[in-house]
């Protein structure tokens, strides 16, 4: 036998054999374990527990980006009145996908948010109309009005909200 052809433990197509499924293996776990942090976030956001559902969304979406778990990720954002990141992820999000709710979550958080501005009022209506046009099949609600009343007063227009806001309290009945 020459230096060449020195014996190994394991001929080589076995060596090869393992390392590719062992990578198989990994793609395979990642795969299956990725959903599993958008499942986790779901089931805390049904259940009230936003901040954990908020963990759970922000892992999913640092492993796999998608639009759908983006969407839910913003609701929670509104929901743990983290305003200005809602906004952000909201408008980053309508860049990719249009999801006629999210207009509605931008609205609310402008309105919501203590330190909107005027030019933020005009955004917010805008938002809150588009909200109202592109969701067909639902119907205006005394919160979209109330939303509006306070994006009218923080821009200034003081007598047109309060029109508003008696509307919103005529639809509560």
């Amino acid at each position: 036998m020459g230096l060449g052809s020195a014996q190994l433990p394991f001929p080589i197509f076995v060596v090869v054999l393992v390392h590719v499924l062992v990578l198989v293996l990994l793609l395979v776990l990642v795969l299956v374990l990725v959903p599993v942090y958008r499942e986790i976030g779901d089931y805390f956001y049904a259940r009230g527990k936003i901040d954990s559902a908020l963990s759970f969304y922000q892992e999913y979406l640092r492993r796999n980006n998608n639009p759908s778990a983006r969407r839910k990720y913003v609701s929670a954002l509104y929901l743990a009145k983290q305003y200005d990141q809602a906004i952000s992820e909201g408008e980053s999000l309508l860049q990719v996908m249009e999801y006629p709710n999210i207009y509605g979550l931008l609205a609310y958080s402008i309105a919501e948010r203590s330190n909107s501005i005027a030019a933020d009022a005009a955004k917010g209506l805008m938002y809150l109309d588009r909200y109202n046009t592109k969701s067909l099949d639902r119907k205006q609600t005394a919160m979209d009005v109330y939303t509006k009343s306070n994006l009218l007063a923080i821009s200034g227009d003081s007598a047109e909200s309060l029109k508003v806001r008696e509307e919103a309290l005529r639809m509560e009945g």
